[in-house]
C-alpha cells in the first residue's frame, strides 16, 4: 500500500516566492557589510548592479598612495558604472572614508565627496585639510567654505601620527582666521595621544560632543581630564584602555580616578572601553557597516 502524503507532494511542488522587497533588503544589507559580495552583485545582472553600486562606494578603504591615486581617479568616472548608469556620481555614494596614505589628494577627495560622514586619517591629512581651509595660509590647494558648510556634521577618527596633539592645530584668537572644519567635526576618536596637558587642546571644536581618547602612558595625567570635561559643548567622554600596551598599575589608576568620577552627578556622559592597539580598523569598519560603534557602549 503506498504511504504517500498528498499534502506533502503538494508543499514539495509549490514554488516559493519571496517578496521583491525583501530580496533587496537582504542583498542591499549584504552588500554593505562585504565588499567581495557587492563586487559579485555588481556582475550578476542589471538590476543587482544597479542596487550594489552605492554600497562598492559607500566605504572606501585606502592604505597607500597608489590605491590614493586610484582611487580620486574613480570619482571621476567609475570603472563598474554601465551606459544605463551614466548618471550615477561615485563621490556622491562615498560615506566612510579611510585613508593611511599622506598626501594633499585628501583635499581633493573631500573637496569631491559632499555625503561624507566617517573619516578615518593620518594625522598629518588633518593637517592637510585644516591648513587648506584655514585664511592666510600659504597652500597649493584650497578647501572653500562651502565644501566645508554642504556637507553633514563628520565624525573624525585619527589613525596614525606619533605622539599626536590637538594642540598641533593653532588656533587664532580671531574666529574669521580660524579653519571652519572644526566647526563640522561633532564626534572625534584619537588612536593616539601624548602628554595630555600639552596635546589636549579642544577649544577649536565649537561644536564637539562626543571625544575618545586612549588611555595607555604612565604621563598621561587623568587629572588633566577635568579641563576636558569642561568643554561647553561636549556630552561624551569615552577613555579607550589599550589593553595590549596599558601597565597594570596604570590600569588601576584609571579605575580608581574613574570610580571617584562616577560618585559626582554631571550630565556629561564617562565611559570606560577597552581596546587593542592593533584593532582600530576593524572597530572602525564594523561601525560604518552598520555594527555596534563606540559610542554605543555608553
Amino acid at each position: 500500500m503506498s504511504s504517500s502524503n498528498p499534502f506533502k507532494a503538494q508543499t514539495l511542488n509549490r514554488k516559493v516566492e519571496i517578496p521583491p522587497e525583501l530580496v533587496h533588503e537582504i542583498f542591499r544589507y549584504a552588500a554593505q557589510i562585504s565588499t567581495p559580495f557587492c563586487l559579485t552583485l555588481c556582475r550578476v545582472s542589471s538590476w543587482t548592479h544597479e542596487l550594489a553600486l552605492p554600497h562598492l562606494y559607500s566605504t572606501a578603504i585606502i592604505k597607500n598612495h597608489q590605491q590614493n591615486s586610484q582611487f580620486i581617479a574613480c570619482l571621476q568616472r567609475s570603472p563598474f558604472t554601465s551606459i544605463r548608469q551614466s548618471d550615477f556620481e561615485p563621490a556622491l555614494a562615498v560615506r566612510d572614508l579611510w585613508v593611511e596614505a599622506v598626501s594633499d589628494i585628501i583635499v581633493d577627495i573631500f573637496k569631491a565627496c559632499d555625503n561624507l560622514k566617517h573619516i578615518a586619517l593620518h594625522a598629518d591629512n588633518l593637517l592637510w585639510l585644516v591648513h587648506s581651509s584655514t585664511p592666510g595660509q600659504a597652500r597649493t590647494r584650497r578647501l572653500a567654505d562651502e565644501h566645508i558648510s554642504r556637507k553633514q556634521d563628520l565624525e573624525i577618527t585619527v589613525v596614525k601620527g606619533n605622539d599626536w596633539a590637538l594642540s598641533r592645530y593653532e588656533n587664532s584668537q580671531d574666529q574669521s582666521l580660524t579653519s571652519t572644519l572644526f566647526g563640522k567635526i561633532t564626534r572625534l576618536r584619537a588612536r593616539h595621544v601624548g602628554d595630555y596637558a600639552q596635546h589636549l587642546n579642544i577649544s577649536h571644536y565649537t561644536r564637539l560632543t562626543h571625544l575618545a581618547i586612549p588611555f595607555y602612558l604612565p604621563f598621561h595625567d587623568l587629572l588633566e581630564l577635568d579641563r576636558i570635561m569642561e568643554h561647553p559643548s561636549l556630552e561624551a567622554l569615552v577613555i579607550v584602555i589599550i589593553a595590549d600596551l596599558i601597565l597594570d598599575n596604570d590600569l588601576v589608576r584609571l579605575q580608581e580616578w574613574y570610580l571617584e568620577k562616577e560618585k559626582v552627578q554631571r550630565s556629561l556622559k564617562l565611559s570606560l572601553v577597552t581596546s587593542n592597539s592593533d584593532r582600530l580598523q576593524e572597530e572602525w569598519e564594523a561601525e560604518v557597516r552598520g555594527g555596534r560603534s563606540l559610542w554605543d557602549r555608553l
